[in-house]
């Protein structure tokens, strides 16, 4: 999980600007100091360099006048006193084994000094012929500048060494050198301290901006940003104090906007419910919480933060929900809850969308319970009176029947009214046979037990009855049913009472003449189809959303006159819902009429094939 930034947190001391700074500028003294330095050890062994060089030419000098007395040793010693009395040098003669013959600044023998085979400069000048060196003398204790040159002393090699005295100069380099460290450590001191100064001076508007920051973090909007007298930082602290007003500004109007979002939730009669990504809830109104049964539980501010199946209990709108959030796309149910009342509720649950991500969704709860009581007190009282009215109905259509059909002298208006009276008895019982038909799938929806329904046996069965009919049109009937869709296993009172009504509507519907053709398919994905295609007159376009509704009538008088009630098509669609399908049309004006009724995954059987209608 990745850790949010703190402003208010002390920062460790090497991550403080200040001492950032402070390192920075101290750093740059001591790139600055560097060149004296370089220069000064330059210096050094330029001066050693000179010295040596001169030492070479003293040396070649002495070589030249001590060399026609190599051998006479006692006039050698005496030309190497004078020369040192007269040029202030230091002359050594050496053999090969190392051995000490003459040395200026040794009074007396010179069997005693120690051997000087081992000197840099004499092993040097014995290898290549000359060999210089600066260092401490142990024979006088004190440093010297040493060039020694390669000489034939009574036949064999031997070296002269020159040597000068090297304390002053090197004292004069060392008071140098100590009074360059000085004024380098003097510099850096007082370069640290204004370093340290500055950078305290530089960095202290920035703590304070910092911690103004740490305050408008926490939501302390009243602090008050620092007087800066630089202008960047001065700049800074404006637009710090800019920005603190806007973020004021800005939470005040969040927390009014949340107060009206608040006020408008509390007074919808829908109940909403927001939660996000992981299905936690943000925001739950009151009449979400009163339609879910948790308001004596929960308050709002105690379900925020909640899993949504914590607060519900109940799976079907935890799935619903989880839905929307996986999928993206809306999503609809009715549910039941029963956590208190047992209510009947609408779910309708939609996505959260931000930058094509899905957030989160909102949820919307409709009470659907006294609409649902409402409708199964109406279904009860519509099944009743049809119950009811069937039997006076079936008398009345009976006697008329009857008393027409005996061979009785009857005056001709009665004979006239007795026919209107079977004919509208007849629509009558039409008419309660469609509702109770209504009543029962609505009530119980299909049966449970599924039987084959060979559809072109059916309609065929159904044509038959409508014989009379299609032939007084001379209406011309084509039935074109696959081989794969002939058995469809399904509730076979709904199959027969969609074929029916389809059927008669078609015939009805249709002037003399006309084209009805019924179709019949099994798709690739298992979907049965069935349509039901005429030429009639056709349908406006402003009638089809309503098509479907219960005793819905295009044109009433000529619904009237063709014995129509206004419910065939209603019943239609209860059924191919009740099956998992749907059933859609398709007309134009004067074009004729397509009605499909798509059943879902129903399990055709293939049987044998009867002959065409």
């Amino acid at each position: 999980m990745v850790k949010r930034y703190d402003p208010a947190r002390e920062l460790p001391r090497y991550q403080r600007l200040r001492w950032r700074l402070f390192a920075s500028y101290l750093a740059l003294i001591l790139l600055t100091a560097g060149p004296p330095v370089v220069t000064f050890l330059l210096l050094e062994r330029t001066v050693d360099e000179a010295v040596l060089t001169e030492l070479r030419k003293v040396a070649d000098v002495a070589s030249h006048a001590l060399e026609p007395h190599l051998g006479d040793m006692e006039r050698l010693a005496h030309e190497v006193q004078r020369l040192r009395e007269e040029a202030d040098l230091r002359l050594t003669l050496v053999t090969a084994d190392g051995r000490v013959r003459v040395d200026s600044h040794v009074e007396g023998p010179v069997d005693a000094v120690e051997n000087h085979g081992t000197r840099p400069e004499v092993m040097q000048a014995m290898q290549s012929g000359r060999g210089d060196a600066i260092r401490w003398s142990a024979t006088v204790q004190e440093p010297f500048a040493y060039s020694a040159r390669r000489v034939e002393l009574e036949g064999e090699e031997a070296v002269l060494r020159v040597a000068l005295p090297y304390a002053r100069l090197a004292s004069r380099l060392e008071g140098l050198r100590a009074s360059l460290f000085v004024a380098l450590g003097l510099a850096l001191l007082l370069g640290g301290l204004l370093s340290l100064l500055l950078s305290r001076r530089l960095t202290a508007p920035i703590a304070g901006l910092r911690l103004v920051a740490a305050e408008l973090a926490r939501g302390n909007y009243a602090v008050q940003v620092p007087e800066v007298p630089m202008g960047e930082l001065r700049s800074l602290a404006e637009s710090f104090e800019e920005l603190k007003v806007q973020f004021r500004d800005k939470l005040q109007q969040v927390e009014e906007d949340k107060m009206l979002l608040i006020t408008i939730l509390g007074a919808m009669s829908e109940g909403v419910v927001v939660v996000d990504a992981a299905s936690r809830v943000l925001l739950a109104n009151p009449r979400a919480l009163s339609l879910l049964g948790v308001e004596a539980v929960w308050s709002r501010d105690d379900v925020e933060g909640r899993l949504l199946l914590e607060m519900t209990r109940n799976p079907g709108i935890n799935e619903l929900v989880e839905r929307t959030i996986r999928t993206g796309a809306p999503e609809q149910a009715e549910v039941s809850v029963s956590r208190g009342v047992v209510r009947q509720l609408a779910a309708s649950c939609a996505p959260l969308q931000e930058q094509g991500m899905n957030r989160g969704a909102v949820l919307a709860l409709y009470d659907l319970t006294q609409l649902r009581q409402l409708e199964r007190v109406r279904q009860d009282f519509v099944a009743n009176v049809s119950h009811e009215l069937r039997t006076p109905i079936a008398a009345i259509s009976g006697w008329a029947e009857t008393l027409t059909a005996e061979d009785m002298d009857l005056p001709p208006f009665v004979a006239r009214n007795l026919g209107r009276i079977h004919a509208h008895a007849g629509r009558l019982a039409t008419l309660v046979e469609d509702l109770l038909a209504l009543a029962r799938v609505e009530a119980i929806g299909v049966e449970d037990v599924k039987q084959d329904v060979r559809l072109r046996r059916l309609v065929s069965e159904v044509l038959s009855a409508l014989r009379e009919s299609v032939e007084e049109k001379g209406h011309r009937v084509t039935v074109a049913v696959e081989d794969s869709a002939e058995v469809i296993r399904s509730d076979a009172r709904a199959i027969e009472y969609m074929v029916r009504n389809l059927l008669e509507n078609a015939v009805k519907y249709t002037p003399a003449g006309g084209r009805i053709e019924v179709r019949a398919a099994l798709e690739e994905d298992g979907t049965y189809v069935m349509e039901v295609e005429d030429d009639g007159m056709g349908i406006e376009s402003r009638h089809l959303p309503r098509i479907f509704e219960r005793f819905y009538r295009i044109d009433k008088g000529r619904s009237r006159d063709v014995g129509g009630t206004g419910l065939g098509l209603s019943i239609v669609k209860h059924y191919a819902t009740a099956l998992g399908g749907t059933v859609e049309v398709r007309s134009e004006l004067g074009q004729g009429s397509t009605f499909t009724v798509r059943l879902p995954e129903s399990s055709p059987v293939r049987g044998e094939s009867d002959q065409p209608s």
